[in-house]
């Protein structure tokens, strides 16, 4: 049996991975369109 609370801080966790996979590759894109390698 799981805490509640230890469900949500993954979720968090989980959310967190996808967020800063996501600003990481907009980054990645912006460097791109700028002309600084990747």
């Amino acid at each position: 049996m799981y805490h509640v609370g230890i469900d949500v801080s993954k979720a968090k966790l989980d959310i967190w991975r996808l967020l800063t996979k996501c600003l990481e590759r907009r980054e990645q894109a912006d460097r791109k369109d700028a002309g600084f390698p990747v």
